[in-house]
């Protein structure tokens, strides 16, 4: 679905009651972020993280112009290498708040890490980055949501 310059009259009000829904998020914005207008909000997904594998990833989720909404999926698995303690770092410009910062989050993972790991958030952002990787460990973060154009 849709909006070319969206008429933020037509949020659903029963559905922006529900937290962190896509009506709630636009009403969020027009409080918080009135400078934002919003032109568009689109389905969108995207995957950054390494590329042990030559996968071609980017390792930053960045659009002038837009922001996101929806689910990150970090999963980290073991390829095939030693096991080992390693850090993974990420940074979301995170929009949860009247005031952008910009969230660091570190996923250590121990030498006892013999299972896949998947952790799941819902954000709202408009720039996300795997800063450090590991060569020991496949690392992907999905995001699926919505792409929300601003001008």
């Amino acid at each position: 679905m849709q909006y070319q310059d969206v008429d933020l009259t037509l949020i659903n009000a029963e559905k922006a009651g529900e937290i962190l829904t896509k009506d709630w998020v636009l009403l969020y914005l027009q409080h918080n972020f009135p400078d934002r207008r919003i032109e568009s909000v689109t389905p969108y997904s995207d995957t950054i993280g390494s590329v042990n594998h030559s996968e071609g990833l980017e390792n930053e989720l960045k659009i002038n112009g837009s922001m996101f909404f929806g689910k990150l999926q970090l999963d980290i698995n073991p390829n095939g290498s030693s096991f080992a303690a390693d850090n993974i770092t990420i940074e979301i410009d995170s929009l949860l708040n009247t005031k952008v910062f910009t969230r660091h989050l570190n996923r250590i993972v121990e030498i006892q890490n013999y299972i896949n790991e998947q952790t799941e958030r819902i954000e709202l952002f408009d720039r996300v980055k795997v800063v450090q990787t590991s060569t020991l460990y496949d690392t992907y973060l999905a995001f699926i949501g919505f792409k929300i154009d601003w001008r």
